[in-house]
């Protein structure tokens, strides 16, 4: 019993994918005006800082390649100072965020900025695209850090 792309081990009953590995990852390179209570895509740079995972990348999104069927996701949003409000991150997958996609909701901090993560795993399927959307309350425009300590978006392929 062969496994496309992975190998047969023992008697045939156990299949290891090999060629499931590597990682995609986008930063945000400037920061970004999110209006307040309007759900915004974040904006990462087109340009992977590592793209190995072979997922096609856009402005908002990564796509996931065939042979990927369950991916990891982390990644962290940096906000600026302000009291008010708080501020939210949600992972999408295909434009829609879905009980079990991970998101982080916080309460705002005046007197520093506030970094802000997200991690957990996934099934997905070739030409899934994952993108994260912000969201906060402080009344009024409120920037991520950019790049300084910005915003990234990372997925890595588990099998």
């Amino acid at each position: 019993n062969y496994f496309p792309g992975g190998r047969t081990i023992g008697a045939g009953t156990i299949h290891i994918n090999e060629s499931v590995r590597g990682k995609s990852c986008l930063v945000e390179t400037v920061a970004q005006t999110v209006a307040t209570a309007m759900n915004t895509l974040m904006n990462l740079n087109t340009t992977a800082v590592r793209n190995d995972l072979g997922a096609t990348v856009a402005t908002n999104t990564i796509t996931i390649p065939a042979g990927v069927n369950r991916v990891n996701i982390t990644g962290n949003i940096g906000w600026t100072a302000n009291g008010t409000g708080y501020r939210q991150a949600k992972v999408f997958k295909n434009g829609v965020g879905a009980r079990g996609l991970p998101a982080a909701t916080m309460a705002a901090f005046a007197s520093a900025a506030a970094l802000q993560n997200l991690s957990g795993e996934i099934d997905v399927v070739a030409g899934d695209q994952i993108s994260v959307e912000l969201h906060h309350t402080s009344g009024g425009n409120l920037d991520t850090l950019g790049a300084s300590n910005g915003a990234w978006l990372r997925v890595t392929a588990v099998r």
